[in-house]
């Protein structure tokens, strides 16, 4: 860093050299310098993005654990009442009843006509 710093002709009547050759010298220190601040910068986004997947599976994980026991019965939605009777129920798809077990907060994954159902 200090030889970046250093001004050119400086630099190349110390080291006995042509400022273009010290140029070249800076220039590709410069490049080392500028290479490692990327490498550390990926190095910390992808310690970020793993430790993003860690504590997504976590809380997958405590979601699939708290959910119940599947049963054999069919998965019912009362709509309420209508000419059938005040008990008439309908079948949820199985996009729906897959959407609501495998996301922790299915109301924001379902769009609004699959709300509705």
């Amino acid at each position: 860093k200090v030889l970046i710093d250093v001004p050119r002709s400086d630099l190349a009547e110390e080291l006995r050299q042509s400022q273009t050759k010290i140029q070249v010298l800076q220039d590709t220190l410069q490049q080392v310098l500028d290479r490692r601040e990327e490498e550390r910068q990926s190095k910390q986004l992808l310690e970020l993005y793993l430790e993003a997947l860690k504590n997504e599976d976590s809380i997958l994980s405590k979601v699939a654990a708290s959910e119940p026991v599947p049963r054999e019965e069919m998965d019912v939605v009362d709509i309420g009442s209508s000419s059938t009777g005040p008990s008439a129920k309908t079948k949820l798809s199985d996009q729906i009843l897959a959407a609501l077990k495998e996301k922790p907060a299915p109301e924001l994954c379902l769009d609004s006509q699959d709300l509705e159902v």
